[in-house]
């Protein structure tokens, strides 16, 4: 495994916290897999500046927005 995505939402099933455990998790078994989030920024702009934070607080590699277009994260997942 190189990459692992996640989405990141405020449903207890896929809070921030429990992605950011997981991608610890996935870090210490799989130490080059880049660990990326995804997360709707148009409707919980609060979490996606937590996102923003992940990742430059260096938690996560990566993370982008739900509004981008497929072509483009998958090319920026191919870049990683």
């Amino acid at each position: 495994v190189e990459i692992l995505l996640m989405d990141v939402t405020s449903s207890p099933d896929a809070t921030l916290e429990q992605r950011l455990e997981t991608g610890r998790q996935v870090h210490s078994e799989l130490l080059g897999c880049k660990v990326v989030l995804l997360c709707d920024e148009n409707s919980d702009p609060a979490l996606a500046c937590k996102v923003k934070e992940a990742k430059q607080l260096g938690l996560i590699d990566a993370f982008f927005y739900a509004s981008v277009t497929t072509g483009y994260l998958m090319a920026a997942l191919d870049a990683l």
